[in-house]
């Protein structure tokens, strides 16, 4: 049996809502012992927290917004580099991992998902730990807007890694335009729990919603890349081909809330487009709805999608970032291209107006997502990347 341990440093300045590799780490963990005796592998982990967070079942859907992850994080923090102490996060980790040197010894292959906890761990393979093939999945954010200092940064950590693990090709396309990037970059699409909400009825119930009635969800960070207003604008255009029984509610806060609400007011689309502010129910609000949009102009996270995916909802996304890679290039939902309005109502109206429709794409979601995203579909791509890597050196 091989064994594979996981490496997280995770800190205050890296706890920021869908980029919690500590959340994928114990998903991977429970998985890859949950299949040991038919994937050959175990694993385990070694963490070192600020605070944990972790996203269940029992516990809310989003975070704080407080929390939420924003492009201007790095420039909007003139002390960061001092505030961040890359230095006292490695030495504090490194002293984690001199705690474990047992479990490491017996390590076939080592997975790290944090930039300090590479560094500290190429600190021991160069002194007393026999050398283990080292494979990183970098933070979420590691292609985007920051200070400088930090290119040097992890342009070293990309050179001391044996090979990259990220969510899509268009992830590892990312990271090896910016970085130059040589060496193997295997891709794993995430995977979360299976669950779902059971539809309750309490937020089609304060939307005064009818049974009959189809809901458009979207949830995430109002920014202009998140593309909202596209979707405001499809719904006007697709209100005016089926006027009855269509409705959309957002989720979500951020800097363009304001603009948001002005453009659905000029549109006197009030009762039927809402804006809900930050929830704490987005599960629920998924639950209650019929299709999920994701009309984003650029994303770097595809947590939406996936989750979307679970819920057997139909999944109506823009052709960008990672969603369209999540979505199986189209297999488990229909793309449009991102900011156009006309599009976007077109699949609306493709869905909404056929319920066969909605029930094929309701299917092929649910089918897609265990297939690809669910916690097995996860632990057996991650055995097969590290098998392969074995095999490689």
């Amino acid at each position: 049996m091989k064994k594979v341990v996981y490496l997280t440093a995770l800190g205050k300045a890296y706890a920021r809502s869908g980029m919690e590799a500590g959340a994928d780490i114990l998903r991977l963990v429970t998985a890859m012992n949950a299949g040991a005796e038919t994937l050959g592998w175990r694993a385990a982990a070694v963490a070192r927290y600020e605070k944990l967070r972790i996203f269940t079942p029992e516990r809310e859907a989003m975070p704080a917004p407080e929390l939420a992850p924003t492009q201007d994080f790095f420039r909007g923090l003139k002390d960061f580099k001092a505030r961040l102490d890359f230095g006292g996060i490695v030495r504090a980790y490194a002293a984690k991992l001199d705690e474990y040197g047992p479990e490491l010894e017996q390590a076939d292959l080592v997975h790290a998902w944090d930039t300090p906890a590479v560094v500290a761990f190429k600190k021991m393979s160069e002194g007393w730990l026999i050398k283990k093939p080292l494979l990183f999945t970098p933070e979420a954010v590691f292609c985007s807007p920051r200070p400088h200092w930090l290119d040097t940064q992890r342009r070293l950590v990309l050179d001391m890694v044996d090979a990259l693990v990220l969510p899509g090709a268009w992830a590892c396309a990312a990271i090896t335009d910016e970085f130059g990037f040589k060496r193997k970059c295997h891709t794993l699409p995430r995977g979360i729990e299976d669950f779902k909400y059971l539809r309750k009825g309490r937020i089609r119930a304060e939307l005064g919603l009818k049974d009959t009635d189809i809901l458009v969800c979207a949830m995430g960070r109002l920014s202009r890349e998140s593309g909202f207003k596209s979707l405001v604008d499809a719904m006007r255009l697709a209100l005016k081909k089926k006027p009855k029984g269509l409705y959309c509610a957002i989720a979500g806060a951020g800097p363009e809330e304001g603009a948001l609400r002005s453009r659905v007011a000029e549109l006197g689309l009030e009762d039927r487009v809402r804006l809900l502010g930050f929830r704490q129910d987005a599960g629920e609000l998924m639950a209650d709805a019929e299709i999920f949009a994701a009309p984003a102009l650029k994303t770097m996270s595809d947590q939406g999608v996936i989750e979307a995916l679970r819920s057997g909802l139909a999944v109506i996304s823009s052709d960008a970032g990672g969603n369209p890679e999540a979505l199986g290039w189209g297999q488990a939902g229909l793309l449009v291209p991102p900011g156009d309005p006309g599009a976007m109502a077109e699949a609306l109206l493709r869905v909404a107006g056929s319920p066969k429709e909605l029930v094929y794409l309701s299917a092929r979601a649910r089918e897609f997502y265990s297939k690809t995203h669910s916690l097995p579909a996860l632990a057996s791509g991650a055995a097969h990347i590290y098998n392969k890597t074995l095999e490689d050196l």
